[in-house]
Parts: structure tokens; sequence; C-alpha cells
């Protein structure tokens, strides 16, 4: 059995690679997908580049699986596709992304569930990998963000 993951230069690829290379019990094919271009002012500034690491790369992958559908295909979107002024948002609920990152990751995660059964998509928030989260400041309305720790979504993405 085999896990690879894409994105390990990341928060969230990296630690994911250092708990496999900890642990190698684990009974799965999997593809884990944390590549992608996440800084939203960047994706803003570039769209093609947005589309092609958010929606593209991901997307062939995707279709290069289909013929295997043993492998367990896990997507890392984010609270983006939501335009956060409900909040507390559940999974069936309507996406409504503003931006082009959130756009690009709404797309990729509908044409996921359309084109290959075996997928998990994984929304997060404000990844940290310290020990305590950072504070979210921003322009706009106050915002109630959910930080996520890395380490303890990896060990939820193996498990």
């Amino acid at each position: 059995m085999a896990i690879s993951v894409i994105g390990t230069s990341g928060k969230l690829g990296r630690a994911i690679s250092e708990i496999l290379r900890d642990h190698q019990n684990y009974y799965t094919n999997a593809i884990v997908y944390c590549s992608g271009l996440t800084n939203v002012d960047e994706c803003e500034r570039n769209p093609k580049l947005s589309a092609l690491l958010n929606v593209e790369y991901p997307l062939e992958l995707v279709r290069g699986l289909y013929m295997k559908k043993n492998y367990k295909f896990v997507y890392i979107s984010t609270n983006y596709v939501f335009d956060g002024k409900k909040g507390l948002y559940k999974e069936k609920d309507d996406k409504t992304p503003i931006n082009i990152y959130g756009k690009h990751k709404s797309f990729t995660e509908d044409n996921i569930k359309l084109c290959y059964p075996n997928h998990l998509i994984i929304r997060t928030c404000s990844l940290y990998d310290g020990t305590k989260p950072v504070s979210y400041t921003g322009p706009g309305p106050s915002r109630t963000a959910n930080p996520t720790n890395v380490r303890s979504l990896a060990k939820c993405i193996l498990a």
C-alpha cells in the first residue's frame, strides 16, 4: 500500500510526510493533494497561475486516477469556498466564494465529486504549526476563524 503526498514543501504536506516517515503502517492507497497557490492576494493578482495550481493540476491528477479506483484522492480545500457571512458552515451548505481562490477551490471540489467517487475533500482554515494560532487581522468586518493545527490535521488525514 502507498500514500503519496503532493505538495510537501508546504506546512501540511511536510507534516504528513514527517508522520509517514515515522510510521509506515498504513493500509491504504491514497494520494493527498496539499499543493496549490494558497496566497489569496496572489491568486487575485495572477488568476492564470491560480487556475493552473488550484484547478488544472489536481483535476489532471484525478483524471489519471480514474482507472485506479482503489486509490483514495484526498483534496485539501478551504473555508474560502464560503463568503463568511453566515459562519459555522456545514459540509452541505451552499458555497458562495467571493474571490478567485475560493472560486477555483469550489470549482475543483465540484469536479472531483463528479469525476472520482473515491475522494475525500477537507476544508480547512488558517493552518498553523506552532503551539498557538496566529491571530487573523485583515480588511473588512471582523472575522471569526477556527485555526487548524497542521500536525493534528495531518494525523486526522492519515487515520
